[in-house]
């Protein structure tokens, strides 16, 4: 294959490590390796057909040595680049992906020009292709906040008129798990904006309720949305708030734009119908996983 593509483009050159060079496309054989082809030999069309059957790595402006061992432990399971990662950092210290998803392509430049507006000390932006990849966030101070990550995920849609999903994971060291826990979290990220795309910016545990559901059988989401076969989807909709909002009437109502004593009859008038005291916790985790099932 690598012949006959070589025949086609003659620039073509077979690599063991991922290379930094800017004025080539690269893309992954399923054996590790890479091939790199200059971009002036490729247009639209070629492109779409290399992605076919191809993985194509969409490198960074001006990737950094730490950056290029990132990409490579992200994409594979390289132990050299990994034993090489792990002299850039500290034993104890602990980091996490944030992974971001764009709408569209935006300026590399400008966009992580923007993440000087989070109170970020020390981060690594890893492009995984032309619109998604992973902050690298080092904990070597008080950790971003969400409501933080909303406000900027907010300024990114405006300025760079393009919306922005967040998928936050959790704190993790160095080591032999790296590639697995990346791919996991990647998983994560698309569940997240398949399950919950009303909510921009999520934290891990957040998911975990859809992460239950995801692999429950079919059997067993209609076993759990029992509790909730008598209610419409108007009245599930505010007791999911209700419970979002910590069994907080007053601030769920405030949420609902609704008076907080018709939110109060209809909290009372749902545990009548079910049985099911939703201003406990038992009660209330129940009721929630029976009103995410639904969206499976």
């Amino acid at each position: 294959m690598i012949e006959k593509l070589r025949e086609e483009f003659p620039s073509l050159v077979l690599e063991e490590k991922l290379p930094t060079n800017p004025e080539m496309q690269y893309y992954r054989l399923q054996d590790g390796q890479y091939i790199g082809i200059h971009k002036n030999e490729l247009d639209s069309k070629n492109r779409n057909v290399l992605s076919v059957f191809l993985t194509p790595i969409h490198l960074a402006h001006n990737v950094t040595p730490l950056q290029a061992l990132w990409q490579e432990v992200l994409h594979t399971k390289a132990g050299n680049s990994l034993t090489h990662l792990k002299k850039h950092y500290p034993p104890s210290l602990f980091m996490r992906f944030i992974h971001f998803q764009l709408q569209n392509e935006v300026d590399k430049i400008a966009f992580e020009e923007a993440l000087s507006f989070l109170s970020l000390s020390h981060y690594t932006v890893i492009w995984m292709n032309s619109i998604s990849g992973v902050i690298i966030e080092e904990k070597d101070q008080e950790a971003v906040s969400k409501s933080e990550l909303i406000d900027w995920r907010n300024a990114i849609t405006s300025d760079f008129y393009t919306d922005v999903y967040l998928y936050v994971g959790d704190y993790f060291k160095v080591d032999e798990h790296v590639h697995s826990l990346y791919e996991f979290e990647n998983h994560c990220s698309h569940l997240s904006r398949q399950y919950n795309s009303s909510q921009t910016v999520i934290q891990s545990f957040e998911l975990i309720p859809y992460l239950l559901l995801h692999d429950a059988t079919v059997d067993t989401r209609k076993s759990i949305e029992q509790c909730t076969r008598d209610i419409t989807n108007d009245e599930l909709q505010d007791i999911k708030t209700f419970i979002e909002c910590g069994l907080n009437i007053s601030l769920a109502a405030k949420t609902l734009f609704m008076h907080r004593n018709s939110l109060q009859y209809r909290v009372d008038k749902f545990i009548e119908k079910t049985g099911i005291d939703i201003k406990s916790f038992q009660g209330a985790l129940v009721v929630y996983l029976a009103i995410l099932s639904k969206k499976f």
